[in-house]
C-alpha cells in the first residue's frame, strides 16, 4: 500500500486535458451524498432462472459504465459499474456460463472485487448469526452508510445522452 493524502474530486481542481495521465483520480458526481441502505435478504436477483439474466442487466448503466470525458470524449470505466459488471459475470458462472472466455475472466473479476472490498473497508457491525438465523423470516440485517449510487446512475445517463449520438455508435468503448 502506498499512503495518500485524501483526495475529493474538487481538491486541487484545474482544468484537465484527458489525454494520457492528465485526468482526475475520481469523476466528479457533485451530487454524491450519503444515505442509509438496510441489507435485506431478496429474491429479486436471482442466480438462476428464465429471467435472471435480464434481472441482473438492471444493474448496468447507461452506457454499460463508461463515461466519457474531456474535449475528446475519451471513455473511463467507473469502478462500481466495473464492480457490478464482475458480480453479474460471477453469477452467470454460478448459473452455469463457464465457457473460457468467463473462466479467463472469472480470475479478474476475483480479484478486482477482492481489492475493491479492501480499498474501501465497510466497518460495520453485524451478528455473527450466519449459521443460526433463518433467512427467511429474519431478512434485514444492519444499515449501512453509503454513497448514493442512484445519482451515479443518473449521471451515466446524462453523460451517455450527451455523448451518444447515431455517428457515435462504432466507438462505444
Amino acid at each position: 500500500m502506498i499512503p495518500v493524502a485524501p483526495t475529493t474530486p474538487a481538491a486541487g481542481r484545474h482544468d484537465y486535458s484527458y489525454i494520457g495521465d492528465d485526468y482526475p483520480e475520481l469523476w466528479d458526481v457533485s451530487s454524491l451524498s450519503n444515505v442509509g441502505m438496510t441489507v435485506q435478504e431478496s429474491r429479486s436477483y436471482p442466480i438462476h432462472g428464465h429471467d435472471a439474466l435480464e434481472i441482473w442487466a438492471t444493474t448496468n448503466a447507461k452506457g454499460f459504465g463508461y463515461v466519457r470525458l474531456g474535449a475528446e470524449q475519451r471513455a473511463f470505466a467507473v469502478s462500481m459499474f466495473h464492480q457490478l459488471h464482475c458480480v453479474r459475470l460471477l453469477r452467470a458462472g454460478l448459473a452455469g456460463r463457464y465457457d473460457a472466455y468467463a473462466r479467463g475472466h472469472m480470475q479478474h473479476c476475483l480479484n478486482y472485487l477482492r481489492q475493491m472490498i479492501l480499498c474501501s473497508p465497510d466497518l460495520t457491525l453485524e451478528p455473527a448469526d450466519v449459521l443460526t438465523r433463518d433467512f427467511e423470516l429474519d431478512r434485514a440485517g444492519a444499515i449501512h452508510v453509503c454513497s448514493d449510487w442512484s445519482s451515479l446512475y443518473s449521471e451515466a445517463a446524462v453523460n451517455w445522452a450527451n455523448w451518444y449520438k447515431p455517428g457515435n455508435a462504432s466507438g462505444l468503448a
